[in-house]
């Protein structure tokens, strides 16, 4: 869904059909008797804990909501987003990120979930920038990442390396894993904190941005967590018509005599200030570049360079490594249960995703 820019600097997302700026007031901790608990009562929905749940900034995350009663069916989600749209985006606001869970478990299908996502108002937003190759299965709702149940997917920001990017992600569980599968979440702010705390140097070089290469194949492969073919990304039928949208997004490229194309982005932040929060965050895809940008095209040591084109010294990969060992310890991941409604700020939180037993299928709407 894509909402007004919530980051100082990056590009507007587009007009959407909700003021999401009145809307991301803060929102206080529940507790018994507060006006929040007396809110969410009248919005028939309760905050219950989870396991893997912690303390960011003084918020729970992620916040969970369940419903009050334990007869809610699945399509009474859909229902109570409508209702409530303005409070869910609030709470989403304060809190990174929110967990609904306990509507119609074990009977909710994907149509459920476009219906929640077309009843909440938010504008759809293009998959063309996207590196992972998708499935549209219902009005709004693509599969998420279709790379291989071994390929574990590293955090980031849905779409940093794209000019503009959906503002909220939204994941549904239509089935959980056998084993594993999880999408560990982390708020983007920490990370920033620990890189300027055990990494100042580095910090420093990121502040002036990065940029993104890729080998984007002339058939989508399905087996790559990044196998999207140049057609698809650039929506283009002929190499003229891809010429013309990386000329307008200011990338250069190389073609290929195998007829893959090779694109380096223009200069990308990499850490930014969230207007909203007033925080520094990691706003970038570069733990996902270095770590999970590996396939028959692409070799992930050198899918990013920093914003003047130089090159990575070994010393600079070492300590983003420990940036994301940092991120592998502070995550939140909790284990998906049927029906489950992950609801991500994307401009605050990022996201990835484990390996895992099959069956699993999550669905997406950006």
């Amino acid at each position: 869904p894509a909402v007004h820019a919530l980051l100082g600097g990056i590009k507007p997302l587009g007009r959407a059909r909700v003021e999401v700026a009145r809307a991301c007031g803060p929102v206080n901790e529940p507790g018994v008797g507060s006006p929040i608990s007396k809110i969410f009562a009248h919005a028939d929905v309760k905050s219950i804990e989870i396991p893997e749940q912690k303390i960011f900034n003084g918020r729970r995350f992620p916040l969970t909501l369940s419903p009050l009663s334990p007869d809610t069916g699945a399509t009474d989600l859909a229902t109570w987003g409508a209702a409530n749209q303005r409070l869910l985006v609030q709470l989403l606001c304060t809190h990174g990120a929110v967990l609904l869970r306990g509507w119609g478990a074990g009977a909710a299908q994907a149509d459920d979930f476009s219906s929640l996502v077309c009843n909440l108002g938010l504008e759809d937003f293009g998959m063309g920038c996207s590196a992972a190759p998708r499935t549209n299965v219902a009005p709004g709702v693509f599969t998420a990442n279709e790379a291989p149940a071994s390929e574990l997917i590293p955090f980031h920001h849905e779409m940093a390396q794209c000019d503009e990017r959906p503002a909220f992600l939204m994941f549904f569980c239509e089935k959980e894993a056998a084993e594993g599968g999880a999408t560990p979440i982390i708020p983007s702010d920490a990370v920033a904190t620990y890189l300027h705390a055990r990494h100042p140097e580095l910090a420093k070089k990121l502040m002036h941005g990065v940029r993104y290469v890729r080998v984007l194949p002339q058939e989508s492969d399905l087996s790559s967590p990044i196998g999207k073919a140049w057609t698809a990304a650039f929506g283009a039928s002929t190499r003229a018509e891809a010429e013309a949208a990386m000329t307008a997004d200011d990338t250069t490229w190389q073609w290929l005599e195998n007829g893959d194309l090779r694109t380096e982005s223009k200069t990308m932040h990499a850490l930014v200030k969230n207007a909203r929060s007033g925080r520094e965050v990691f706003f970038n895809s570069v733990i996902a570049a270095l770590q999970g940008w590996s396939d028959s095209r692409n070799d992930p040591k050198k899918a990013i360079l920093f914003g003047d084109g130089s090159e990575l010294q070994e010393a600079e990969v070492a300590a983003l490594a420990d940036v994301a060992e940092m991120m592998r310890q502070t995550r939140v991941a909790f284990g998906w249960e049927q029906g489950d409604v992950l609801v991500i700020d994307n401009a605050a939180v990022m996201h990835s995703r484990e390996s895992f037993t099959p069956p699993r299928r999550i669905l997406a709407s950006l």
